[in-house]
Order: structure tokens, then C-alpha cells, then sequence
């Protein structure tokens, strides 16, 4: 198959060949080759002006091709008649080829034939979607050339000969090699030129310079100190150069990084060969950003390029560890630089724990706070008591105790040492039990609690209206039952509980006096009691809030009290003392004035005092309206950042000024930044920290004070420039506009072209100063030549096409193309365009005819439309072709009708895809149990389910509770034509799950050493999946069990199970009542009385004594009931005892015995009678 841009250039028709080189058009323009069918042998010579900007040829392959399948087709059979149009190609006034496209298809383009001198660009109607009848005819453009010039200078930059000038094809290879002529005297610079351009796109120039007596000469390049204090040469820069004596060094500056160099002042080559130039250089200077990625700011340096580089103290950042810089080069690079720093996350990371106190009005106050370090994202520890040693004046820590609830939640340590976490405690509740003395007979009698008139209070609660009150005031109070120390009254609860002993003795008023804010004079602050007769004493100072005891009266029966004094303590300050206010007094007066508060050591000066708190965790602001409690105060100062502005100069931009940015210190603009300013006749270069635009704002630095930008411009001034050509008369051969260039701009400027001439000069460097300033270049006229072409068939001198000649021709080479020939194209090797030259002035195109082009048949096969097989073919261009069908097992064609034919491409590109769709079958998927046929419980078999032939289809066992699969869990086929075949087994095992019973005696239970305790072995078994199961819970002695048996049906994941044993309610015991024998030595048990109680086992038995005469109960000895029964409790009854008196009855007589001593005896023993009392007579 040919190449499109190859066959396109041959099928030239033979009608434009004649005479298409003897027009009166310019020689140089591509159009000269379209001839005339008449040979012509007289041609003007054209002018070299008229050459033409290039313009990059386009093969003519290039033309619109439709998709595949997408051309005009017959109708399927039994389809109705489809609606077609006719498509018709034209191209340089004849008819290519005529298609009927069906509505909405899209014709192809033939091979657009080549036009002597012109370029196919395209055509000039879209036939895709056609919708009605289309002529469609080729668009061509005339092809360019440029000029290839030689220039010979001597070294002045005047000419020493005419310039060689050679046209070449734009977008085409050029390669020529011109040897430089010989000038008697002189040396060239180049022995030849080279000409290697690949494509051509713009005119070339390369001078070659002749040079008269040489002498070298010496350039020297100085570079600037890193101090900028001097200048020293780089002695491996020196260069030794030739020049020709008398004119002008051409020393150069180099690019060298870092620096800049500075205009080069040029000195006349001197004969003695001891000329040097001084090139000197500046040292840059660039920014250095140290990027602390969020830590403390550390200020940008300009440095020189080279300065030594030396790394900034360490900065910090709350929450990380620096771990360096990424890049700290040794010396400062040659280009604005940023440093970034490196952070490692914090390990351990500080937090505090503020411990708060309850007050005496619903809220809480600060009391102390620990700062501490712990590792990040564990909980803050905290004490869940008071320290005694840290409570604030006044207040004792035994008072207080932790506020479970509002201390309640875990608070974790944040790496930014943020953590707070707030322990409150509550304060105490106290009590003052009142004892009054009970009389019991007439000495006895004991102190028994007044229950109605216990007071109750909160730590530091006032409880001096309950204790002046009437139910307590009728009583005179004393510290112990001794009733030696009074208490004269009571006014806050102290941190404990109290008793006090009362008296009915009768009272009078004592009085506590406290001194007065003013200092002078007390205020009685409250009454008491003392017993009257007594004296005021130690026992009734009481403690005030506030207040300091001085002294007592004891005749005015009044104790003193002066006012305290407390610290107010200024934190996290500088330059505040410490006040020191009375109590009570307004805390406004310690306030210090903002103005006074200086910055902690440390802090940033700029920081920005924001008020005062009672906490360092800054949660409870000062409220300096209150006044000053009865214990010292620690208030802390508040510091934030401060915000800056950045503003902008626009020095005179056309757009409006970008609004002022505020930002905090040390963040920065980064995303903020505004769009760059414009400005009419200048180039926005950037915005700058100072107006003197040494020091380049970069987005990334940190904000530290307001800051205002200045746009930096570059002006764009511009005004173009007129070359004029002369020649050497002084007559005008030619003029045209240059370019467009800044004013003051130096620019090289090329001598335009001009057919039958040659400048004087190929260049000036010239600075424009205005607009319409003339460059002006000197021409000579050349000599003429004639050029001839040949059109001939491949290996032949037979002509296809009659020559072409030219004659009166002035430049050094001429374009000449192929000629339009019908049925044949260009030969391989022969390109459309080739130069004639004065030197090769008889130019040959060789042509063959024109073969046959290829076109595609895809065949696509299933739903991923896999390309399986693929037919080629060739047809002639823009001719019909339909594919064949092939008949493939387990497919069927979808393909049919229009979609299978296709207009034939010239460029091989036509394509038609044929489809086949996979058949349709079924496929099914069982769930069985391993090693059988049953299918697993609870699953449900998917069966024929639909897919393709040839199709992998994929299926998951789904999860199944009590069962595992057994085997892999996913499994794929691929789908045959046997649907029988088609099918997936899933096996299933049933899973065992453990039976886990435990036995324990309840917490319950009256035998301690038991509850909780275990009370059997526990048993453990394994049993498949929804088995059943029962286990009997053993019996145990005296308790029962919670379950008499464990049953049910095993679950997934196991059962657990926990059997707990009460104590029985009804286990027996025995009371037996023993009575002391007569002898009083044993005791002898009541057997009739035995008794059989009931009672839990382990609990304590209930037995009781019965009632005997004559005998007395022992204390009963109760016992603990054993769970077999076997308690006996005994109850023993001691024996009474009783006294024989002896009495005469009525009056003895006289001289009758004494009477016998009284007998004691026990109950129920023989009494043994005294002897008979006697008497005379």
C-alpha cells in the first residue's frame, strides 16, 4: 500500500504540465510552475520580494476519512428503501469520483490530485452526516519558499562579495554545502557552508567572514567579591582571541550563574598583540527563606551569590520535635532558595490539670494547677484529692472532696501541649451534734444528742442564724461535757464535725467587733453568749472569714478582730508588682494599667496583652468589679498574636488596587495573593518588599509586621522600523516594515531578498530610536541563467508531460514542481518540488502509475468485542466493498446489511468491523453439606442463571451461621455450550461451639468465706452447631441452684453459662435447754423442751430461753446453721439461789436463843434446818 502524501503528489493530470514555466508571473512563487498548455519560452524574471511566508504542506491524506463502516450501503433486504443523496468530489475544476451516501452517513474523500505549484490544504464542504445532495471540491494554497543565504563580510562588516542566495521548500529537507569564493589576500572563517535543514520554516543566513592581518588579543573576565568591595579575575575564563589589527575587539560576555555582566567597553586591536579586555561581572544577590513549616519565624536573608550559608538557631513548633533542615546548602545557589524545615512529631507533649473548689455561691474557683508531660494520646492523669500544702489561704483541703460527675470523661494529650483537663471538687458537709445532760434518778442521768437541733452546713457555709436562733439560744454552749470552755457563738462550718454540750445556765451577749476597711474603727459583726458570771476567753474566739483575732475586752465582754490583707499576684508578666489589698476592698484597685503589663521574657514584643484570668488555662476572666476574697489571688495575663496588614502600591497600574490583606503574625498570604496587576505599555515583573526593588516578596514568607508591596514594571514601549533597499545608483528597489520593537532596543536587521541583486551587506545591528526609522541596504546586480524539466516515465525518456524552460533567471537556485498527469503519480524517490541551480540547471521528474488501495476487515467476537481475526484487501479508491461473514461455533454474526460494506480510502485507512455475539446459557450454583448431596440449611441453590458463551462468571458462598465453607469461598467457570455441565459446588462443614457452665455460690450468701466463691468443677464441652444439650447443676448440701439443669440448643459462637447457689431457707437445727443441777457442777439437758428449728444455712441461728422457775437464762450463744443440719444451739439456765431467814414470831421471850445466821440455798436443794431456838421456861 502506498503512502497517502506520496500517491496524492503523483496523480497529477498531464493538463497543466504545458508550458507552466513560461508565465509572466515571479519566478520565485511556487505558482510560476502552473503553466499554460502552449510552451512559452520567454518569461520575465520575477522579483525577489514577492517570495511568500511558508506555510507547513499537508499530504493529501490528510482529507476527511469516516469512521468504519460508516459509508453508503445497500438496504438490508426487507428494510425499507433508505433515503440517499449524492456526494460529488471536485478538484482543480474536474470530477474525482460521485458517491450515493445514505442519510446521515459519511462519504470518503478521494485522493485530492496535485496542483503544480500549489499545496492541498482541504476541502471545502464537511461530508459527514450527510442530509441532501454536496458538491465537495478541494481548497489548494500556493507553496512558499525561503531564502538560504551566504554573506561574505570582511571583518568591518563590509562586503567582500556577492552573497549566495538559494530558494528552499518550506516544511522541506535542505541540505547544500557552498564553498566560500577566494578573496587574494584574506582568510574566510569558513572554507564552506553546510546547509543540513531537516524541514524548513524561515529564511537562513550564515555570513562568512574574511579577515586581514591577525593579531590576538586578550580578554580578561572579573568576577565580584562576596564583600562586592572588588574585583578578580577567573583566570580559567581567559580567553585568547583573534582580531585584525585596528578595528574593534569583539570580546563577549559569558553566562555564568550567579552573576551579571557588566557593558563591556571594546579597545582597538593593537599591532604589539598586548590588547586586553575587561569583562567584569556583579555578583546576584537572591533570597534565602528559612520555611519553618508552621514553627517560630526566622527573618529571610538576602545573600550574594556564594555567601556562606550558616543555619539559624533551631526553631520550635508546639507539638513536634525539629528534625532539621531539609537542604542547608553551604553557600547561597543562584536563585531565590527556601530551606524548609523538618518536623518530627512529639512523643511527649506538656498538658496541665487546674483543680477548681466549689464556692460558696453555686460556681467554682480556681485552687491550683499542675503542669506535666505525658506521652501524646494518653489520658491526663490527676489527683483525685487536695493538697493541703497548695490550697489558697484561707481554705483547708479536708473541706473538699471530688465532684465525681463534673470530673467525669478521660481528656487526651494533643501534641500542641493543649490539653486541659478540670478537676472540681465540692466542698464537704459538716455537722455540730447538740448534747444536753438527762437526769436519771436522783444522782444518775447521761448527755443524749438533740437530734432537733443538729446543724448541718457545707464547709464555710454561715450557720450563725441557726446557731442564734431560739431553739438554740436558750442554751449556753460549751466545747466538752466538762462544761469549762463556753462558746460564745459560731459563724462559718470549719472542715469537721463538731459536738457541742448545753446548759440552761443563764446567759448574757458578748460581742465580735472587726475593724473597718478604712483601718480606723470596728463594726460589730456579730452577737454571742457567755454564761453570765463568767468572762470572755479563749474558748469564744471564733474564726471570721476575713479576719485576724487581736484582742478582747472582757469587762465590755467584746473580742477584736483586724481586717486581713491579701496578695494579688501578677503571672505570666513582666514589670507588675504584686498588690496587696485588704479584704472586702474593691479588686479595681490593684488593677494595673494595661499600658504597665509588659510581655513575658521571652515573647515576642508585638504580642498583644488580652486582659486577665484567675486560671493558666485562661478559662475565668477577672471580674476586677468583685471585691477581695479572704485569700491571696494569682491572676494571669492573656497574650495573642498580633494582626498585620499587607497592603499593595500598584505604582500606577490600570487595575484597581488590591484591598489590604489582614493576617496574623507568622502566617502567611500564600492563598490570598491577588491576581498581578496590569499596566499599559509595561510587563508586571513581580512585587517587592521596598521601593527600590532590591528584595523580592515571596508568597511563602512569614508576615511579621505590616508590610505594603510594590508592583515592579517593565516598560513595553514599542515603535517599528522601515528597511529600504537601494541599489547602487541610489535608486529605491524596495521597501518594507519591520518589526515592532522597544524603543531604544538595539536589533539585527536582515536584508531582504531581492531577485537579480545581492546587498552589500546581509545585517545591521541597529537601535531604534522612532517609529518609521530606515534601515537602508546597497545592492548589486547579478548575472542571468535558464532552467529546464523533464517529465518522464519511470526508467524511461518517454515524456508524459512536454518540458518546461526558463530562461532570464538572476537567482541562485529555483523552485520547479511536478505536473498534473492523469492515472500516474510520482515514482518513488522523486519528490514534487526539486531546485534548479545554476550549477544543475536541467531538472527531471520521474512518474508511475497509480495502484490500488488496501482496506481492513475486522472480526470482533463476544460482549468484550476481542478482535479474533482480522482480512485485508485492496480495491480502487473510493469504490464499494462488502465483507463476507465467517461462520464461527458458539457465535452469531450481528453484523448485516449496510454495516458490512464501505467505500474504499485512498490512504488505506477504510476499516469494517464485523460483530459476533456469544450465544446465550445458563450456568447453576448448589450449597451441599461436605461429602453429600444435602443442601446446607437456610441457603437456596441458584439455578440457570444466565450468561454467555464462553463467558468466566464468578460466584461467592454466601455466609452461612453454624456452617463454614469448605474449601475456597469463590470459585469461577467458564460457560460451555452444555448447561448441564455448567455448575458450581459449594461444600459446607457445620461448626462446634463450646458449652461453658460455671457454679458459684451467690454474693449473697451468710457464710462470707463462700459468696462469690466457686461452689462446683465447671464444666466445658464442645457440641455442633443447633444440637441439643442439658446438663444437671449438682446438688450441693444446704443451697440451691439457680437452674436444676443447663438446657437448650447449641447457638453460634457457644453458650456461657453461670449457676449460682443460694443459701436454703429451711435447713434445720436443734435447741436444747440445759438446767444446772441441784450441785450446781453440770447441767442436765430439758429433754421434753428439745426443739427443730429452721433457718438459712450459714445465717446465725434464732434460738430463745424459755421462762423457768427458780432458774435464770445464760446469754444464748447463737451459731451459724451448717448446711447438713447438724447445729445444735444449747441454752443453759443457772440454778437461783435464795436465803433461809430465821424470825421469831411476835417478841421472843426472855432469855430465848439467839437466832441461827440467814442459809443460802439453791432452788429446788433440801434446806437443813437450824436447831430449835430455846428459852427458860
Amino acid at each position: 500500500m502506498k503512502n497517502t502524501s506520496n500517491a496524492l503528489r503523483r496523480v497529477m493530470s498531464v493538463v497543466l504540465v504545458f508550458a507552466m514555466m513560461f508565465t509572466s508571473m515571479p519566478t520565485g512563487a511556487l505558482a510560476e510552475d502552473v503553466v499554460d498548455p502552449v510552451p512559452s519560452t520567454t518569461a520575465a524574471e520575477p522579483a525577489a520580494s514577492e517570495t511568500t511566508e511558508p506555510t507547513t504542506p499537508e499530504p493529501a491524506s490528510s482529507e476527511a476519512v469516516p469512521a468504519a463502516n460508516s459509508a453508503v450501503l445497500p438496504a438490508n433486504d426487507g428494510d425499507p428503501a433508505p433515503v440517499t443523496f449524492t456526494v460529488t468530489f471536485v478538484a482543480n475544476g474536474e470530477t474525482l469520483v460521485t458517491q450515493t451516501i445514505q442519510q446521515g452517513g459519511s462519504a470518503v474523500a478521494p485522493d485530492a490530485p496535485l496542483v503544480s505549484g500549489q499545496r492541498f490544504v482541504r476541502w471545502d464542504t464537511d461530508f459527514t452526516n450527510v442530509q441532501s445532495d454536496l458538491t465537495v471540491t478541494a481548497v489548494y494554497e500556493a507553496i512558499t519558499a525561503k531564502n538560504m543565504t551566504v554573506e561574505y563580510r570582511y571583518s568591518d562588516g563590509t562586503q567582500a562579495a556577492p552573497s549566495h542566495v538559494e530558494q528552499a521548500v518550506v516544511g522541506e529537507p535542505f541540505h547544500k554545502t557552498v564553498p566560500s569564493p577566494a578573496l587574494d589576500g584574506f582568510t574566510p572563517d569558513k572554507a564552506e557552508v553546510v546547509f543540513a535543514v531537516e524541514s524548513v520554516t524561515e529564511d537562513l543566513t550564515v555570513v562568512v567572514t574574511y579577515s586581514g592581518a591577525a593579531r590576538n588579543y586578550t580578554v580578561k573576565h572579573l568576577f565580584q567579591n562576596v564583600e562586592g568591595t572588588a574585583y578578580a579575575e577567573d583566570e580559567a575564563l581567559r580567553e585568547t582571541l583573534e582580531g585584525t589589527t585596528g578595528l574593534d575587539t569583539a570580546a563577549q560576555a559569558k553566562t555564568v550563574e550567579g552573576f551579571t555582566a557588566l557593558p563591556i567597553t571594546q579597545v582597538k586591536v593593537a599591532s604589539s598583540g598586548e590588547t586586553v579586555v575587561e569583562v567584569k561581572y556583579d555578583r546576584n544577590s537572591y533570597l534565602l527563606t528559612w520555611n519553618t513549616d508552621g514553627g517560630s519565624y526566622i527573618e529571610p536573608q538576602m545573600l550574594k551569590y556564594g555567601a556562606a550559608v550558616s543555619a539559624p538557631a533551631d526553631p520550635t513548633k508546639v507539638g513536634y520535635t525539629f528534625a532539621g533542615w531539609d537542604s542547608v546548602p553551604e553557600t547561597m545557589p543562584a536563585a531565590a532558595t527556601t530551606v524548609t524545615a523538618q518536623w518530627a512529631n512529639a512523643t511527649q507533649a506538656s498538658y496541665q490539670v487546674v483543680y477548681w473548689g466549689e464556692n460558696l455561691t453555686g460556681g467554682y474557683d480556681y485552687l491550683y494547677a499542675d503542669k506535666a508531660t505525658g506521652a501524646v494520646g494518653g489520658n491526663i492523669p490527676y489527683s483525685t484529692s487536695l493538697t493541703a500544702s497548695r490550697m489558697p489561704q484561707g481554705l483547708e483541703a479536708a473541706g473538699f472532696e471530688l465532684d465525681s460527675a463534673k470530673s467525669a470523661g478521660n481528656v487526651e494529650i494533643t501534641a500542641d501541649g493543649s490539653a486541659v483537663k478540670n478537676v472540681y471538687f465540692s466542698r464537704k458537709t459538716f455537722t455540730v451534734t447538740f448534747y444536753l445532760y438527762e437526769k436519771s434518778g436522783w444522782f444518775g442521768g447521761d448527755w443524749k444528742e438533740q437530734s432537733d437541733l443538729t446543724i448541718s452546713a457545707k464547709y464555710g457555709e454561715d450557720v450563725s442564724a441557726q446557731w442564734n436562733d431560739s431553739a438554740h439560744s436558750r442554751y449556753m454552749w460549751y466545747e466538752t461535757s466538762s462544761l469549762k470552755t463556753s462558746i460564745g457563738g459560731m459563724k462559718a462550718m470549719p472542715a469537721e464535725n463538731l459536738n457541742r454540750y448545753g446548759d440552761t445556765t443563764r446567759t448574757v451577749k458578748i460581742y465580735y467587733k472587726t475593724q473597718t476597711i478604712s483601718g480606723y474603727g470596728y463594726d460589730t459583726y456579730m452577737e454571742g453568749v457567755l454564761p453570765s458570771g463568767w468572762t470572755i476567753n479563749e474558748g469564744d474566739i471564733i474564726e471570721i472569714e476575713g479576719f485576724t483575732y487581736e484582742r478582747m475586752n472582757k469587762n465590755e465582754r467584746t473580742l477584736y478582730y483586724t481586717r486581713n490583707s491579701y496578695n494579688v499576684v501578677f503571672q505570666n508578666c513582666t514589670g507588675v508588682s504584686q498588690k496587696s489589698l485588704k479584704f472586702g476592698t474593691s479588686l479595681s484597685s490593684a488593677k494595673p494599667a494595661d499600658s504597665s503589663v509588659g510581655r513575658p521574657v521571652g515573647m515576642d514584643s508585638d504580642y498583644v496583652f488580652m486582659g486577665w484570668y484567675f486560671d493558666p488555662a485562661f478559662q475565668t476572666p477577672v471580674d476586677w468589679s468583685s471585691t477581695m476574697p479572704a485569700r491571696n489571688l494569682q491572676v494571669y495575663a492573656k497574650w495573642a498574636k498580633p494582626d498585620y496588614t499587607v497592603s499593595f502600591n500598584t505604582h500606577g497600574a490600570d487595575t484597581e488596587t488590591p484591598a489590604p490583606i489582614g493576617v496574623a503574625k507568622y502566617d502567611t498570604i500564600e492563598d490570598q495573593m491577588p491576581a498581578d496587576p496590569t499596566r499599559e505599555g509595561y510587563v508586571f515583573a513581580g512585587w517587592y518588599t521596598d521601593e527600590a526593588y532590591t528584595v523580592p516578596f515571596v508568597a511563602t514568607q512569614q508576615i511579621v509586621r505590616n508590610l505594603t508591596l510594590h508592583a515592579k514594571w517593565t516598560r513595553t514601549d514599542s515603535c517599528t522600523y522601515v528597511i529600504v533597499a537601494k541599489d547602487t545608483e541610489g535608486n529605491e528597489l524596495k521597501r518594507v516594515d519591520g518589526s515592532e520593537v522597544e524603543v531604544g532596543a538595539s536589533v539585527t536587521v536582515n536584508a531582504p531578498v531581492i531577485d537579480g541583486y545581492q546587498a552589500q551587506q546581509s545585517s545591521q545591528n541597529v537601535k531604534i530610536l522612532d517609529d518609521g526609522q530606515e534601515v537602508v541596504f546597497v545592492y548589486d546586480k547579478l548575472q542571468n541563467w535558464t532552467a529546464t524539466v523533464h517529465h518522464y516515465i519511470e526508467g524511461t525518456t518517454e515524456k508524459v508531460a512536454e518540458d518546461v524552460i526558463r530562461s532570464d533567471l538572476t537567482v541562485n537556485s529555483l523552485l520547479v514542481y511536478s505536473a498534473t498527469v492523469s492515472g500516474y503519480e510520482l515514482a518513488e524517490g522523486t519528490s514534487y518540488v526539486q531546485t534548479a541551480t545554476r550549477e544543475n540547471s536541467e531538472i527531471t521528474f520521474y512518474y508511475k502509475k497509480i495502484a490500488d488501495s488496501a482496506y481492513t476487515v475486522n472480526h470482533y467476537y463476544g460482549s468484550n468485542a476481542s478482535l479474533t481475526e482480522t482480512v485485508t484487501g485492496t480495491a480502487k479508491a473510493g469504490s464499494l466493498v462488502t465483507a463476507d461473514v465467517i461462520n464461527k461455533a458458539g457465535y452469531t454474526c450481528v453484523t448485516s446489511g449496510a454495516a458490512l460494506s464501505a467505500y474504499v480510502a485512498k490512504d488505506g485507512s477504510t476499516v469494517i468491523n464485523v460483530y459476533y455475539a456469544a450465544n446465550d446459557q445458563t450456568y447453576s450454583v448448589y450449597y451441599y453439606l461436605e461429602g453429600t448431596e444435602t443442601p446446607v440449611p437456610g441457603t437456596t441453590a441458584k439455578e440457570n442463571v444466565s450468561a454467555k458463551f464462553d463467558e468466566t462468571v464468578t460466584e461467592t458462598a454466601p455466609a452461612v451461621t453454624g456452617y463454614t465453607v469448605a474449601g475456597d469461598s469463590t470459585m469461577s467457570i467458564t460457560v460451555g455450550a452444555d448447561n448441564a455441565a455448567n455448575k458450581i459446588v459449594f461444600y459446607y462443614t457445620v461448626n462446634s461451639y463450646p458449652l461453658n457452665i460455671t457454679y458459684k455460690y451467690a454474693d449473697d450468701v451468710p457464710d462470707a468465706a463462700l459468696r462469690g466463691q466457686k461452689a462446683a468443677e465447671p464444666v466445658s464441652r464442645d457440641i455442633a452447631f443447633g444440637a441439643p444439650y442439658s446438663v444437671a447443676s449438682p446438688l450441693i448440701p444446704g443451697y440451691t441452684a439457680s437452674v436444676a439443669a443447663v438446657a437448650g440448643t447449641m447457638a453460634e459462637n457457644g453458650v456461657t453459662v453461670e449457676v449460682v447457689y443460694r443459701a436454703a431457707t429451711d435447713t434445720a437445727y436443734t435447741v436444747k435447754h440445759m438446767l444446772q443441777d441441784v450441785t450446781g457442777d453440770g447441767y442436765t439437758e430439758d429433754a421434753a423442751a428439745r426443739q427443730t428449728l429452721h433457718g438459712t444455712t450459714g445465717a446465725d441461728t434464732n434460738a430463745a430461753a424459755k421462762s423457768y422457775e427458780g432458774f435464770t437464762a445464760q446469754a444464748v450463744v447463737q451459731q451459724a446453721i451448717a448446711a447438713d443440719g447438724s447445729t445444735v444451739v444449747e441454752i443453759k439456765y443457772d440454778r437461783n439461789s435464795y436465803e433461809v431467814t430465821y424470825a421469831y414470831v411476835g417478841t421472843a421471850p426472855a432469855g430465848a436463843s439467839a437466832l441461827p445466821e440467814k442459809a443460802t440455798v439453791k432452788y429446788g436443794a433440801p434446806v437443813a434446818v437450824a436447831a430449835a431456838a430455846t428459852a427458860p421456861g
